[in-house]
């Protein structure tokens, strides 16, 4: 089966790989329609991979780009019931996941018009065998234009800020 391959290039310290097992075991965990499916991730040598369901298609900015011209209202609607379904699901989980990066970039869409959230590299929360954060706190990280105060100011996140970058997105799409 054809599958999107996944390698970390942030380096080889320990901080970089903890996130890479993190993202890994968090979306190996996941079922929902939205989410691609991680098959399996590994180490080897310098590089660490992971392998997940390859997800056909463009994301929202380079479809904005190539647009040239905002979404209907209409479509950019049934995108956001889509999603907003996802992260009922992402925050519904035992702890809550946030995903922490929602942007125009990390929204794939399909030919048949799907829509995926990808890259959970910010993400924080648990599932599987990762342990329970007990903490708030943000990791360095985030997209300015599309992130909560509260994420920029270092303060802490929670389900209202995906919320929020949910909101930052969707003005985007609709207005160009």
């Amino acid at each position: 089966c054809i599958v999107a391959l996944k390698e970390t290039t942030v380096g080889r310290d320990n901080a970089a790989r903890k996130a890479f097992e993190r993202e890994a075991a968090l979306l190996a965990n996941l079922r929902h329609q939205a989410l691609p499916k991680v098959m399996d991730y590994f180490s080897e040598n310098e590089g660490d991979f992971l392998v997940m369901e390859f997800v056909p298609g463009n994301d929202l900015a380079e479809l904005l780009d190539v647009r040239k011209s905002p979404f209907p209202q209409s479509q950019v609607l049934r995108w956001a019931d889509d999603l907003l379904e996802l992260l009922e699901y992402l925050h519904g989980q035992k702890p809550p996941i946030l995903h922490r990066d929602i942007k125009p970039a990390n929204l794939k869409l399909t030919k048949t018009g799907e829509v995926f959230l990808l890259d959970f590299g910010l993400a924080k929360g648990s599932a599987g065998q990762m342990p329970t954060l007990a903490t708030t706190r943000s990791v360095p990280g985030y997209t300015p234009v599309y992130a909560s105060l509260e994420q920029i100011l270092g303060q802490g996140t929670d389900a209202r800020s995906d919320v929020y970058s949910m909101g930052a997105t969707l003005y985007h799409m609709l207005t160009g």
